[in-house]
C-alpha cells in the first residue's frame, strides 16, 4: 500500500509512503510468535486493535500511538516489573479481523488492558466468519452467473468506469469534493454512513462481533478503552457523522465494562489542520497520536483499576 499526495515527486524515494499489511514486528509480537512470551502479575501488559487509524499509517513506528503510550506508562512506572503495549492493529482490519486478532493472542498473552481504535470503516468489506460449507466451485458459479445476468449497454458502462483514466478522473474529483465536505449519494463513504442504520445487516453482524469478544474481556476482567478513530481531514464536518456517532457511541456506552471515549473530544477547539497527515488523507499525524497517547494515559491512571495503582504510584 502506498499513500501519495499533492506533495508527491516522482522517483523519489522518500515521497513514498509505505504501510504495513501485518501486524508489526515489535519486541512483544516477536515474543508471542516464538512462544516466549511469559505472562508475569507483576507486569503490566496493554494490547492495541484497529486499523491504520490507530496503527499509524504513513508514521515511523516510534512515532505512532502505541509507542508513545508505551513510552508514557514506562516514564511513570515505579510499580511494574514491565510494561508491554501489544500493537495488534493491521491497517485495513475490520471488526471480524479485530475479533480473531483479539481471540488469537488473549490466552498467549492475557492483557490487563485493552484499546480498541474503532473507525468508521470497521464494518465494511468481509464480515462473515469462514463457514466450512462455503466451496470455491459455489463461489465460481456465483460469479459466472452474475457476469451473465448482465446486459450489453451495463458491460459498455462497466468498462468504461473501469477504465484507468476514468477511474483516475473520478477519484480525483471524488477526493476534491469530499475535501470541501461534498459526498457522492451512493459512494463508498455515503454507503459506509447509511450502514449504521438499525436494519443495516453489516452494523447488526458487526455488532455481534463486537459483543462476543468485549463479553468475554469482561469475563476475564479486563480493562476495555474504546477509542473512536475519526478521519481527521473531516472532523471540521461533524454534520456527516451525527448518524453514524450516534449508533457507534450508543453500542460502545451500553457495553459493560467500556470505556469509551471519541478522539474529536481530544482535539476540541483545536486547529485541525495540524493533527492530519494531508488534505486528502484522513489519517492523524505523529502530533495527533501523541495527543491521544496523552488522553489515554491519563484515562489509565485515573478511570481504571491500574489508575489506581498508578495514582499511587505519582503519591510517593
Amino acid at each position: 500500500m502506498m499513500r501519495f499526495d499533492e506533495k508527491f515527486e516522482l522517483l523519489q524515494e522518500n515521497r513514498v509512503v509505505k504501510a504495513l499489511t501485518e501486524i508489526a514486528l515489535t519486541a512483544e509480537y516477536t515474543m508471542l510468535k516464538a512462544n516466549t512470551f511469559a505472562v508475569d502479575s507483576n507486569d503490566l501488559r496493554v494490547m492495541v486493535l484497529g486499523d491504520s487509524y490507530i496503527s499509524g499509517a504513513g508514521l515511523d513506528p516510534k512515532d505512532n500511538f502505541c509507542q508513545q503510550l508505551k513510552e508514557l506508562l514506562k516514564a511513570n512506572n515505579r510499580r511494574f516489573r514491565n510494561i508491554f503495549v501489544f500493537d495488534a492493529s493491521i491497517p485495513k482490519n475490520n471488526n471480524l479481523d479485530n475479533n480473531e486478532t483479539y481471540f488469537t493472542y488473549v490466552d498467549k498473552f492475557k492483557p490487563d488492558i485493552i484499546v480498541l481504535g474503532y473507525n468508521y470503516n470497521d464494518l465494511m468489506e468481509n464480515l462473515q466468519k469462514k463457514n466450512a460449507s462455503d466451496t470455491i466451485d459455489k463461489s465460481t458459479e456465483k460469479a459466472r452467473s452474475s457476469i451473465e445476468k448482465k446486459s450489453t449497454v451495463r458491460r459498455m458502462v462497466d468498462f468504461a468506469f473501469k477504465s484507468k483514466f476514468a477511474r483516475y478522473l473520478h477519484a480525483n474529483l471524488y477526493t476534491q469534493l469530499k475535501a470541501r465536505g461534498i459526498i457522492f449519494p451512493n459512494s463508498e463513504f455515503d454507503v459506509m454512513m447509511r450502514s449504521y442504520s438499525e436494519n443495516s445487516e453489516r452494523w447488526n453482524t458487526s455488532k455481534i462481533l463486537l459483543k462476543e469478544w468485549l463479553d468475554d474481556a469482561q469475563k476475564r476482567n479486563i480493562e476495555t478503552i474504546v477509542l473512536q478513530c475519526p478521519q481527521t481531514d473531516l472532523m471540521k464536518y461533524r454534520k456527516l457523522f451525527v448518524h453514524a456517532d450516534s449508533a457507534i457511541k450508543h453500542f460502545f456506552e451500553s457495553s459493560p465494562g467500556v470505556e469509551y471515549r471519541s478522539v474529536v473530544d481530544f482535539l476540541k477547539g483545536e486547529d485541525l489542520s495540524k493533527y492530519v497527515l494531508s488534505k486528502y488523507d484522513g489519517h492523524s499525524n505523529a502530533k495527533a497520536h501523541k495527543k491521544i497517547a496523552e488522553a489515554v494515559y491519563a484515562l489509565i491512571r485515573a478511570n481504571s483499576v491500574w489508575g489506581e495503582s498508578f495514582k499511587k504510584i505519582q503519591q510517593k
